[in-house]
């Protein structure tokens, strides 16, 4: 009864806690959802004949300073055009309240297809925390990521559940808007589908397709769209924590505080090298979790490929780790039996301080204010995937020595603990 009743105060609180979070959003006079801000000025643009890429146009438009760039394709703006039927501050709300609903349908799609029974309140709370507050930061800028996450999650629990063309329409629709999302294509070599390679070659044809009209019907505004983006400048830090960014802070770091001669190309080929060993890394793990053909190596080969993907971008906000947050709730239940779960736990739920007067130990104050802390969540997502990668090493190795599920069933024996029915030519469940 006392459980009960604090698992019910716990609920109450963190309903109260998220509905105190979407009203101090909600309030038009907050000037949140700023990224939303572009895109209904540059959707009422586009229907006025007007280029939205043009940043003066727009702030006329708005009677206000637009003070972030629309850097995706001109038909992106479709679905945002019935938004400007309505007044800015109706659309506003309305646009929040997407977002609200998306990430709701995120959590129960991950609840459902993902986590299983039980972690109810622990499991939304982390989600809430997990990466310095990701999922509220995206509510907060008023971005597209939640969405995004949402078709892109959709889709990798039909590649999962072996529904291969649901998979590819989910990651060409999440890459309408960013276009790197396209890049989770290249799960599908991992997959058991013999139909695969035509898969992909079917789904690059569609999206490249989908670029193509792009050119077509509006070749000015891919002009405008391609001239922005390679003049889009932004800092590091904790609103964009990215390897990139990481290795330009090191080498400025080595050589101010370090007194180091630092190579001009030094930042570019250091993030070169970290990038290439991710993906080398990455894609050697998902190679060993195939032979498994079980849903639990599946869905750890889509979580190395949402931490490998968050790592080697060279542009990756903080709202972005929206992406990251299953991946990591599942690597640390899985350490829910050893001594380190709490600091797992408490590692991707803890903010990053916004304050510069902390210091460890004289002389390392410059590398947490610097380094550390305005990249926590980055070192928390290379933590993450280290944690994965020794998983598919420990399976590989089990496997190469005869202790693994398919040398048992070799030699007759039932393996121990198995909580599903072997089927011929696949790996029981997690159990095994």
């Amino acid at each position: 009864m006392k459980r009960r009743f604090l698992r019910g105060a716990a609920a109450a609180g963190l309903a109260l806690y998220c509905a105190a979070l979407v009203a101090d959003v909600a309030d038009i006079r907050s000037g949140y959802q700023w990224d939303f801000l572009t895109y209904y000025y540059a959707a009422r643009a586009s229907a006025a004949g007007i280029s939205p890429y043009d940043d003066a146009s727009l702030s006329r438009l708005a009677h206000e300073p637009i003070q972030v760039k629309y850097i995706f394709l001109p038909l992106t703006l479709a679905p945002f055009r019935p938004l400007t039927a309505l007044d800015y501050p109706t659309a506003y709300r309305g646009y929040l309240l997407l977002k609200c609903a998306a990430f709701v349908a995120l959590l129960l799609l991950w609840k459902r297809r993902f986590v299983g029974a039980g972690d109810g309140i622990l499991f939304v709370a982390f989600c809430l925390f997990a990466f310095n507050g990701a999922a509220y930061a995206d509510i907060k800028a008023g971005n597209i990521s939640m969405l995004e996450t949402l078709l892109l999650w959709a889709g990798f629990a039909c590649l999962i559940a072996g529904r291969t063309p649901a998979f590819c329409l989910c990651v060409v629709a999440a890459a309408t808007y960013k276009i790197t999302p396209i890049l989770f294509l290249a799960l599908l070599p991992f997959s058991e589908d013999r139909r695969r390679w035509r898969w992909m070659a079917g789904s690059i044809a569609l999206f490249a397709g989908y670029l193509l009209l792009n050119r077509l019907i509006a070749p000015a505004g891919v002009t405008d769209f391609l001239r922005d983006a390679a003049e889009l400048t932004e800092k590091g830090g904790i609103l964009s924590p990215s390897t990139y960014w990481l290795a330009g802070d090191a080498c400025r770091m080595a050589a101010v505080h370090g007194g180091l001669a630092v190579p001009a190309y030094a930042h570019q080929a250091l993030y070169a090298a970290a990038a290439l060993a991710v993906i080398a890394l990455s894609w050697r793990a998902c190679a060993a979790l195939r032979p498994r053909a079980d849903r639990e190596a599946a869905t750890d080969a889509v979580c190395i490929a949402c931490l490998a993907y968050a790592l080697a971008l060279p542009r990756f906000k903080d709202y972005s780790y929206v992406l990251l947050i299953l991946p990591a709730y599942l690597a640390v239940r899985r350490w829910c039996h050893a001594p380190a779960f709490v600091l797992m736990l408490l590692a991707c739920v803890v903010p990053s301080p916004a304050t510069r007067t902390y210091y460890v130990m004289p002389g390392w104050g410059a590398v947490f204010h610097r380094l550390v802390w305005p990249y926590y969540p980055l070192l928390v997502a290379f933590g993450v995937w280290l944690l994965y990668l020794d998983g598919a090493a420990r399976g590989r190795r089990r496997a190469g020595d005869g202790t693994g599920c398919t040398a048992r069933r070799r030699e007759g024996t039932p393996p121990p603990r198995v909580t599903e029915r072997c089927r011929t030519g696949t790996s029981p469940g997690r159990g095994c």
